[in-house]
């Protein structure tokens, strides 16, 4: 199952042009109620444009579109919510 989310934050700096970018992260986000959690977390979070987990990886893979947003800043955000968070290979 693909849980996807939008979140469009018309707070992006528009004065320099960088590309969009797909970051993709093993977690341990397992339950709805995991992702009633973190959701706020990502759907605040500067430069991300969209999210989803797919729960039924047994990675529980993290997908996010983003603009100037670091493998490091998702790691903070999603640990910082108290979940599991490890950048996958590409």
């Amino acid at each position: 199952m693909n849980v996807h989310f939008n979140n469009i934050n018309s707070t992006q700096s528009s004065s320099r042009t960088v590309g969009l970018q797909v970051l993709v992260f093993k977690t341990n986000l397992r339950h709805k109620k995991d992702l009633r959690q973190v959701s706020p977390v990502l759907n605040s979070a500067p430069g991300i444009l969209k999210w989803n987990v797919d729960q039924a990886d047994v990675d529980k893979v993290l997908r996010i579109e983003a603009m100037q947003l670091t493998e490091e800043d998702v790691i903070t955000l999603v640990t910082g919510a108290g979940f599991c968070c490890e950048a996958l290979p590409d």
